[in-house]
C-alpha cells in the first residue's frame, strides 16, 4: 500500500475565468505576486 501525502486546496475567484478554482494551498505565493503586480501603478 502506498502512503499518500495530505493535499491541502484552496478556492480561489478566477476573473479572467469568471467561476471559482481549487488550487493548491502552494499557489499562495503567486497569487500575492499576481495581485501586488495588477495593483501597482503603471
Amino acid at each position: 500500500m502506498e502512503r499518500a501525502m495530505n493535499k491541502v486546496f484552496k478556492k480561489i475567484w478566477s476573473q479572467s475565468l469568471g467561476c471559482i478554482v481549487v488550487v493548491s494551498e502552494n499557489t499562495r505565493a503567486l497569487v500575492r505576486l499576481a495581485a501586488r503586480l495588477a495593483l501597482s501603478p503603471k
